[in-house]
């Protein structure tokens, strides 16, 4: 038989031979697989960022306004105004908005972490955050007070 003509079981042998039918990282297969390593390693990454793991990375709601750090910030006097003014608009009366109530003190803990950049009053309430947007006036001043409120109170009304 000549070299030249190959008939079809010639064909399937040399590719058996040249390792066809293999998985290979081109293969629909592969590349399915690869992408599901690769969700899998995201979702270890994001639990670990949740699970309070350290990260390098900052997440898209992180803290962009630091503030002062001051001591004298207090919820009656300086943040409960700011939310009576801006929040409870929304987040107060029969059916706030996303079952978030602000008008109490108790309400007002149910998304706050005393001492956690990560308290989620922090995260809405930053450049970026969802909230932000809603502050009025000087935004950049208000969201340093909840800021300092949050990361250096008592958790007390004061």
């Amino acid at each position: 038989m000549s070299r030249f003509v190959n008939s079809g079981n010639d064909r399937r042998a040399e590719r058996r031979a040249n390792g066809a039918g293999r998985i290979s990282a081109g293969t629909p297969v592969m590349r399915h697989a690869n992408v599901a390593i690769l969700l899998a390693a995201a979702c270890v990454v994001t639990a670990s960022a949740c699970a309070g793991g350290s990260s390098s990375t900052t997440s898209p709601t992180a803290v962009t306004v630091a503030g002062t750090g001051s001591t004298t910030v207090t919820y009656v006097k300086d943040v409960q105004p700011i939310l009576a003014s801006d929040c409870v608009s929304c987040h107060g009366g029969s059916r706030p908005e996303g079952g978030v109530t602000l008008t109490t003190y108790a309400g007002v803990l149910g998304v706050v972490s005393i001492g956690s950049a990560s308290s989620k009053l922090i995260q809405v309430t930053q450049p970026g955050g969802l909230m932000y947007s809603m502050l009025t006036g000087d935004r950049t001043t208000k969201a340093r007070t909840i800021y300092d409120w949050i990361m250096t109170s008592s958790a007390a009304p004061q």
